[in-house]
């Protein structure tokens, strides 16, 4: 009876002492729309809520890769992996109490995030003299209250002192109106912008900056939440030039989605392509055999005559296969798709995209099986060509062809195989690009010259695109 008495208190103090233990224990942040949140790990276990973008739940448990355990609003249920991407634990320097200090937003349309980094959720915007209280700080950026919400803001952007523009009298700064002082006008890089046919779109995320020039050194206009109409009028680099409210200027291109290009009926091409535009003289196209080409680059507008001012049939990336029917100046006559209209000459290539000769046998025979994809629709959480890719699920299909078994999202991707330097990248490589910070969130297949096929946008789906950035991690699985 007393060993059996030992044996119990000793299982109970065994229990109470599990109870003790802190599981693991993270926060991540829901990536998709109207994600489900279930009983169990699988699409078959009963629905018990479903989950807006953006919301932010904690997750007990991680080692199902498909399928996270986790916890929102008290209920704990299993979300799929890839609509969750895992906050990091920020490393906070706190501040005492006693010796917190008020300070001041110094500077226009300043971020207030929930994390210390660009790659947590925007809180809020605050401008010039916003009162805040400082708690803390991490790794650059200030832990701060502002109206009784905790966040952080880059530090650069927060002062102990009152912002003169803020603390001056109003005498003051009516005086300084009716005598301005003379200054040195900013100097702003020099851009060129390459006019486009008008397309109608939308704002595509929230705060999204609104600036005068194609480049975070231009004044901020405004900002604008998702779904605010525009028209798009041309591109500088990364950069559409827009049109909201009566306003011209710039958005980042990868928060802007634009509308389908509506194809115009062939009648209606054929008429287009017989008046040439309004003060100019029609070329005469000159007749050349016919031979197959390829469209080189993407989004690349098919005519119905030679010139810019002519209507846009269609757009088509790269690789799309067409007859060469003749030339007109610096535009191909050529057949795609059944229908007869003009490319820039620039855009045609007779060489088929292929798979550069360097490299291992077996990473080009990965680029080369990748290449049949080109033009499959792009689909969020999407890996096979029955439903569409994203981005990692395109390479993860890819590679589980040929009977690798890697993690099936960006920033996971970065991490499988071996680290590859950029001079030395070869075809089959796995390209992880930053899209800010140290944040993975987009990955590829490279084919070698100096090109690498991804699943890029709603728009575009899977393309070659070339390699013009550095910010990218290279691995190495075959």
């Amino acid at each position: 009876m007393r060993k059996q008495l030992i044996r119990f208190l000793i299982l109970a103090s065994l229990i109470c002492l599990a109870l003790t233990v802190t599981a693991y224990a993270d926060e991540a942040t829901v990536t998709g729309n109207e994600v489900n949140m279930r009983s169990g790990p699988g699409t078959n276990y009963e629905v018990i809520d479903c989950l807006e973008k953006g919301a932010t739940v904690t997750v007990n448990d991680c080692s199902n890769y498909y399928w996270y355990n986790v916890t929102y609003n008290g209920k704990t249920g299993f979300m799929a992996s890839g609509y969750l991407k895992i906050n990091p634990a920020p490393i906070v320097e706190q501040v005492t109490e006693s010796a917190a200090q008020n300070g001041y937003i110094n500077a226009m349309y300043v971020r207030f995030r929930s994390g210390p980094g660009t790659d947590y959720s925007v809180l809020g915007e605050y401008k010039t003299g916003t009162k805040l209280t400082i708690t803390g700080s991490s790794n650059g950026w200030t832990q701060v209250n502002i109206n009784g919400k905790d966040g952080y803001v880059y530090s650069s952007y927060v002062s102990v002192e009152e912002p003169a523009a803020v603390a001056q009298p109003i005498q003051e700064q009516a005086a300084a109106v009716q005598q301005p002082v003379q200054e040195q006008p900013v100097q702003q890089p020099a851009y060129q912008v390459a006019a486009q046919s008008e397309r109608t779109g939308t704002i595509s995320g929230n705060y999204v900056r609104f600036r005068t020039g194609p480049g975070t050194n231009y004044t901020i206009i405004t900002s604008y939440n998702s779904g605010t109409p525009l028209t798009m009028k041309g591109s500088s680099g990364s950069w559409y030039q827009v049109v909201i409210n009566g306003t011209e200027g710039f958005v980042f291109s990868q928060y802007v989605k634009l509308d389908a290009v509506q194809q115009a009926p062939a009648a209606v091409a054929v008429e287009q392509q017989a008046q040439p535009a309004e003060g100019t003289t029609a070329a005469t196209p000159v007749a050349a055999p016919e031979i197959t080409g390829y469209i080189r680059g993407n989004s690349v507008r098919f005519r119905a005559g030679a010139s810019t001012n002519t209507q846009i049939i269609a757009e088509y990336n790269s690789g799309t296969a067409l007859k060469v029917t003749g030339h007109s100046g610096a535009w191909t006559k050529c057949v795609i798709n059944g229908k007869e209209g003009f490319v820039y000459s620039d855009y045609v290539t007779e060489n088929k995209p292929a798979v550069s000769s360097e490299g291992s046998d077996t990473g080009k025979q990965i680029a080369a099986f990748a290449l049949q994809y080109l033009g499959y629709p792009y689909l969020w959480a999407g890996s096979s060509p029955e439903t569409g890719f994203d981005c990692s699920g395109f390479v993860w299909y890819v590679y589980k062809q040929f009977g690798y078994t890697i993690q099936r999202v960006a920033c996971n991707q970065a991490n499988e195989g071996v680290h590859v330097d950029h001079a030395n990248i070869q075809p089959g490589d796995i390209l992880c690009f930053y899209s800010g910070d140290n944040y993975i969130g987009h990955s590829g297949i490279y084919i070698g010259n100096g090109q690498f096929i991804h699943s890029s946008t709603e728009t575009t789906g899977v393309i070659i695109s070339d390699l013009n950035t550095d910010a990218y991690e290279a691995r190495r699985v075959a």
